[in-house]
């Protein structure tokens, strides 16, 4: 199984191109961009990376802003998010990158059948602008929340919504599976579980094109409190591996969102181990 990883941001070096060579020559073979403030690149730069990205064979991701979530609702707003989740994946797209990450959201006193019967409808009007552009090559990542008391931090909405549309997969963030769970992610059968029933609902399809973020975490009341360097926490990398082996798939992305490149670099080498191993 091939699993390519790569950090969530680039290095500082002022140019998008320049970052993305010194990943792969650390490297890596995956990325995410970070959009969740600003889009800092426009179509014509994005269009530019094209032949590098395929050249490096580097898996790129972008995480959409933190405005242009699912469960938008007010009408003014709902365009803008739209908007924003389209301009994000038609960056992917002209770079022909992988996908994106979105959230699902907020209550926002909402009950939950309310704020689901709005993430189906922006989750129609992104399928028919991504449509109606012509881009079908790009996964939208739904990324569960790090409380389980937020829409999104039980790991079965993100299902449900995903079940809702063609167009979105989970974007697992283990780290938040981690936090809701108070520490339930002990060994491989763990991720195992969890990768199983990805399968059960959304197919074998669905699993091939799920996404996964991993960090340790520190944690309380069901809530991420913040990211941990990789060996501070309980979470160890190679159950995630030894779990997504164990599925059969012949390859998965993980993104990782450690708090430093030696971070990084550290959770590469174990798999780049894993690799050599054959599992």
């Amino acid at each position: 199984m091939r699993v390519r990883f790569g950090p969530s941001g680039l290095p500082d070096l002022g140019e998008l191109q320049e970052g993305l060579r010194a990943l792969h020559g650390l490297g890596f073979d995956a990325c995410e961009f970070d959009f969740v403030k600003e889009f800092w690149i426009d179509k014509e730069e994005a269009s530019r990376c094209r032949g590098l990205v395929a050249q490096l064979d580097i898996a790129v991701r972008a995480h959409a802003p933190f405005y242009g979530v699912l469960s938008q609702d007010d009408p003014k707003k709902a365009v803008m998010a739209v908007a924003m989740m389209h301009h994000t994946a038609n960056l992917i797209h002209l770079m022909h990158g992988d996908g994106i990450t979105v959230h699902p959201g907020f209550y926002m006193g909402r009950s939950r059948s309310q704020v689901m019967a709005a993430v189906k409808k922006r989750s129609r009007e992104l399928e028919e602008r991504l449509e109606g552009n012509g881009i079908d090559d790009v996964i939208v990542g739904v990324e569960n929340m790090g409380n389980r008391a937020e829409f999104g931090g039980r790991f079965e909405d993100i299902l449900e919504i995903c079940e809702t549309s063609p167009i979105l997969f989970p974007m697992i963030d283990w780290g938040h599976v981690q936090a809701t769970g108070d520490g339930c992610l002990r060994g491989k059968e763990d991720y195992l579980a969890l990768l199983c029933k990805v399968e059960e609902k959304l197919g074998r399809e669905g699993l091939a094109k799920t996404r996964h973020q991993f960090s340790e975490v520190e944690f309380s009341g069901g809530a991420e409190r913040r990211h941990l360097g990789y060996g501070r926490g309980n979470m160890r990398l190679e159950a995630l591996l030894d779990a997504l082996h164990d599925t059969g798939l012949s390859q998965s992305i993980i993104i990782s969102e450690c708090p430093s490149m030696d971070d990084h670099i550290a959770m590469l080498r174990i798999v780049r181990g894993r690799s050599i191993q054959g599992t």
